[in-house]
């Protein structure tokens, strides 16, 4: 059994769990867990060695490096193992601070200490990918298993071994209207198009009633943009977020090799969709080739289908600056990846770009042509500053949207 904790109930919990012989692990909240939090028996608590919690160490907390927030509080997930009465007890005290909150402390349970989840997905894709391999694969005490929803559809039985449906795309819902389902229903919305329509101006318009419809049918809604969560709130759903990231390798920051960027580089890949506003793009390239000559080259992939990985990798890292012109997104990934290539990018305020991109530290958000245009006016030939956004591009990906900050997301979202 696990829970979240206040950091005003681990004193208490402590205690009670004196005399007690057996072992817990205790992950620490957003901050180092300091002498403040008086721990009976023990010297100050420091990161990351495992510190006795009992003069007889009789039983250890190990402090991990993981973050946990709720509501703005500092939280400390508590893990459990040992005797089967040592559980006893400790889910006893949870529940008694979490039905009385008695002194005022804060408690978050997380349900089964390893939830199953069940991920259905309609093809090799966005849903695999960030879902699947990037929030769930590595996710301390979440298993999960993907399904092609055509099978789960052909053979709806298999919803028993699992405690939660996760459906990949929230347009899946409407495949499995007719089934009964027995378990918690959680499906994700990762574009704007899922609900919105795919034209210039869609954020201005109102969201398709089917589909808000069938969201309100889940018992728990992920979206992976503040923008997109904005926008759900004001139709009345409800969400949690959790951002998506690169699977891509990370670069190393001294592969950036400062003398290869006397001309700028340019990038964007993509599959062929109206939303990708391709059209901007070359627009972008003839006036700044007509502007900056020689000192500027472009590059465009735009295909059905995705580059191999060695390709992708060889192109992104021929650039040192990637540009996205999208007018509807909700990464986009291909931006995220050069940015896990130590690329600096220019994009259209879409998806998650807000969230990432601080202008003039390690890339641009543009709103317009001529917005393009001037700031790749201040990096042609401004190499210094061009390689130390590429720098700073490189350590904000990590920072941002590396394992600890998707992990943290994940157990949020699975938390409230």
């Amino acid at each position: 059994m696990g829970f979240y904790l206040g950091a005003d109930i681990v004193p208490a919990l402590i205690e009670h769990l004196n005399g007690h012989s057996a072992r817990a692990t205790l992950c620490r909240g957003c901050k180092m867990l300091r002498s403040e939090v008086p721990i009976p028996g023990s010297r100050t608590l420091t990161h990351p060695k495992n510190i006795s919690a009992t003069a007889n160490r009789r039983f250890n907390f190990q402090v991990l490096a993981r973050h946990h927030r709720f509501i703005g509080k500092q939280l400390y997930r508590i893990r459990l193992a040992g005797v089967r009465q040592f559980s006893k007890d400790v889910v006893a005290l949870a529940y008694q601070q979490l039905t009385r909150k008695q002194a005022g402390y804060s408690i978050r349970k997380i349900g089964s200490a390893s939830p199953k989840i069940r991920i259905l997905y309609i093809h090799n894709g966005w849903a695999i990918y960030n879902v699947g391999l990037l929030w769930f694969s590595d996710a301390d005490g979440i298993q999960c298993t993907l399904v092609n929803i055509e099978e789960f559809l052909a053979h709806p039985d298999m919803q028993d071994e699992h405690d939660i449906l996760l459906f990949g795309y929230s347009n899946l819902l409407g495949l499995a209207e007719n089934l009964t389902l027995t378990k918690r229903v959680w499906t994700c919305v990762h574009d704007p198009v899922e609900i919105y329509p795919e034209v210039l101006h869609w954020a201005s318009l109102k969201p398709s009633p089917g589909a808000i419809s069938r969201l309100k049918t889940a018992d728990k809604v992920i979206t992976i943009s503040r923008e997109v969560q904005q926008l759900l709130r004001q139709a009345g759903i409800r969400s949690v977020r959790i951002p998506t990231g690169s699977l891509l390798p990370v670069r190393s920051l001294h592969e950036l090799d400062a003398s290869r960027d006397t001309n700028l580089k340019i990038l964007t890949v993509g599959r062929i969709y109206p939303r990708k506003n391709y059209e901007l793009f070359k627009e972008i390239e003839r006036a700044a080739r007509e502007r900056f000559g020689g000192a500027i080259e472009f590059s465009a992939k735009w295909d059905y289908v995705p580059l191999p990985e060695s390709e992708y990798l060889r192109r992104l890292d021929a650039s040192n600056v990637y540009v996205c012109t999208s007018y509807q997104e909700g990464g986009p990934l291909p931006a995220m990846d050069a940015m896990r290539r130590g690329q600096v990018v220019l994009s259209t305020q879409v998806g998650q770009m807000p969230e990432l991109i601080q202008n003039g530290v390690n890339g641009f958000v543009c709103k317009t042509r001529s917005d393009f245009l001037d700031r790749l006016g201040q990096l042609v030939g401004n190499s210094s500053l061009l390689h130390t956004m590429r720098r700073n591009s490189l350590l904000q990906i990590q920072s941002e949207r590396g394992t600890a900050a998707i992990a943290d997301a994940v157990h949020r979202a699975v938390m409230i």
